[in-house]
């Protein structure tokens, strides 16, 4: 299946992979059916792509990368809505916020997005407000990180592929 995105352009999406949202997402209650975009130029950041509004594309994470000891609150009827999938078939994300000014960037820590993986069934949460459930958390210094490691990880690689080439000669 083919659609059309701002961001992307033509997209081809497995039909299969459409998630259902109920409820719609908050401030979207109106489109149910997303696809989550893998992009490797923003990785980790990837993006829940409205597939009836080539308009809205939403960048998400997985909150544990920005805050690690990240909790969610999220009773039975929640998950109950989703198919009651088990703990290996959820998939957390939360949206972000990606301004022109990278160090800028937020997470919004409280209302996650559950992700039933077999049922392809979704709902966004709004979690009671705290200072560790922020709705504009400082991501940039946890994505600042994340970089860093990638970055680091690579120079391995390529002295490893080196030693490799130099042990064939």
């Amino acid at each position: 299946m083919i659609i059309e995105t701002h961001r992307f352009g033509r997209v081809t999406i497995n039909p299969d992979h459409i998630i259902s949202f109920g409820e719609g997402l908050l401030g979207f209650e109106q489109l149910k059916r997303y696809a989550i975009i893998l992009c490797e130029a923003t990785e980790p950041i990837q993006w829940l792509q409205a597939v009836d509004d080539p308009t809205v594309s939403l960048p998400i994470i997985n909150p544990f990368l920005i805050k690690p000891d990240y909790e969610l609150d999220v009773d039975d009827a929640e998950l109950h809505s989703i198919g009651t999938p088990s703990v290996e078939e959820i998939l957390i994300v939360n949206a972000m916020v990606l301004p022109e000014k990278i160090r800028e960037a937020t997470v919004n820590l409280s209302a996650p997005v559950l992700i039933n993986l077999r049922s392809k069934q979704g709902r966004q949460i709004v979690m009671e407000y705290s200072q560790a459930n922020a709705i504009r958390y400082p991501a940039f210094e946890a994505l600042a990180a994340y970089y860093r490691e990638q970055e680091a990880r690579k120079p391995e690689k390529k002295e490893q592929a080196d030693v490799s080439i130099n042990q064939k000669t």
